[in-house]
């Protein structure tokens, strides 16, 4: 009987520890233009994220595990930045509603936030086929010339004292074209 409790008190405590260690923490994108890293490990996480319906959350997992909520992941085109430390990331979880969800685990989901500028990650896309609703088609697509628009149309002076980089699967030398361009005029 004495065996049984100490078992079952051990697998209460290891089902406590893993679900600590899987919270996260929820954050929302940055609205005003106004520099807001603290610390000197801290980058900023650009995320495109294009979505034929509402989500109802996005796990990041690195470091710190973020989770973005509805509030930033309503249909359509949106773009998320968040102040975040300076690790390797990776997208985790996609919840599209209380039941249903896909877990990401492979490498394409993967990418660093260096500290001190802004790190475009690329666009996630999420569809639906209109015929299946299990059937979710999802993607990372470089569109580092929206998201230099983006950031140029809605947060023009964090963009001048932050460089800007993408961060996301592959190579990418688009910004740094663009940076040479700045540097001739």
């Amino acid at each position: 009987m004495q065996g049984k409790r100490v078992f079952y008190l051990m697998l209460l405590s290891s089902i406590l520890l893993f679900l600590a260690g899987c919270a996260a923490t929820s954050v929302s994108s940055q609205k005003q233009d106004t520099d807001k890293l603290v610390e000197t490990n801290q980058g900023y996480l650009l995320i495109g994220l294009v979505n034929d319906y509402d989500l109802q959350a996005l796990y990041v997992w690195g470091e710190e595990n973020l989770k973005l909520t509805h509030e930033d992941l309503s249909a359509g085109e949106n773009y998320i930045l968040l102040p975040v430390k300076a690790c390797e990331y990776h997208f985790g979880r996609i919840d599209y509603n209380f039941y249903y969800r896909t877990s990401l685990n492979e490498d394409e989901w993967r990418f660093e936030v260096k500290p001190g500028r802004i790190n475009y990650v690329g666009h996630l896309t999420v569809e639906q086929p209109f015929y299946y609703f299990f059937a979710n088609h999802i993607e990372l697509e470089n569109r580092a010339a929206n998201a230099q628009l983006f950031m140029e149309k809605y947060f023009p002076g964090l963009l001048t004292s932050r460089d800007m980089f993408y961060a996301g699967p592959g190579q990418d030398r688009f910004y740094s074209l663009i940076a040479g361009l700045e540097e001739q005029q």
